[in-house]
């Protein structure tokens, strides 16, 4: 995909688009060591542990309806946040990450010299995630499919699918896959909704070589996919 510049970024939660609020975002991935250096070791030894992941963003405050501090007041200290973290932009196949969370910090701060200003802290459940848009932040007018993901083969690990639904009632999204492109079953449905809202939600098993994602009604929102 090649570089990309930093504004080129969006940034999704629980059903809302914050990108128009933010002027950072990142998300940084760690791993847990334990030491087994035993007798007769040059070096010190380790063994990989648990994944953990962080993320935080900065911004200007508004408090209107449906503006970044209401959405951010509400996600603090809450279960099972979901995001959804595009670098290089909200395109077709576009990597990103996803995340469910616990919002662990948000401050609003006023400078005499400046614009108001807000800034956002969470801690990932679902570690660092890449995923891949299988749509693009937009409305639809009547149900549809999108286009389709194509991977080199087949996978065995099950995956997981990203839905924030920003608009719609009673919309079922369902992510499908296929060994030829042509002829479909579902993989994964996410639960019938009403926006805004968000879920992220797991499959195991085997992923078929194509994947889109499929929609039942006009509604606006975003989906993203990671093949384990």
């Amino acid at each position: 995909m090649g570089f990309g510049h930093g504004s080129k970024a969006k940034v999704y939660a629980n059903g809302y688009d914050l990108t128009p609020y933010l002027t950072s975002f990142g998300a940084s991935g760690s791993a847990d060591t334990s030491e087994v250096t035993v007798l007769g070791n040059g070096s010190k030894a380790y063994l990989a542990g648990l994944k953990d992941a962080t993320f935080r963003g900065e911004g200007f405050y508004a408090a209107g309806v449906n503006e970044v501090d209401p959405v951010l007041r509400a996600a603090l200290g809450t279960d099972n946040v979901v995001w959804a973290y595009m670098p290089q932009g909200d395109t077709f196949s576009a990597p990103g990450y996803g995340f469910t969370s616990v919002e662990t910090s948000y401050e609003v701060s006023s400078p005499v010299d400046g614009v108001t200003d807000i800034s956002v802290e969470a801690q990932s459940s679902s570690g660092l995630e890449p995923v891949q848009v299988l749509h693009e932040w937009k409305a639809e007018s009547a149900a549809g499919q999108g286009g389709n993901i194509v991977a080199s083969a087949a996978t065995s690990s099950g995956a997981v699918g990203y839905l924030v639904l920003a608009a719609g009632t009673s919309v079922v999204v369902k992510i499908e896959h296929s060994t030829d492109g042509t002829t479909f079953s579902t993989l994964l449905t996410f639960t019938t909704a009403i926006g805004p809202t968000a879920e992220r939600k797991e499959v195991t098993g085997t992923v078929n070589r194509y994947v889109r994602v499929t929609w039942d009604k006009a509604c606006t929102f975003w989906a993203g996919f990671y093949r384990r």
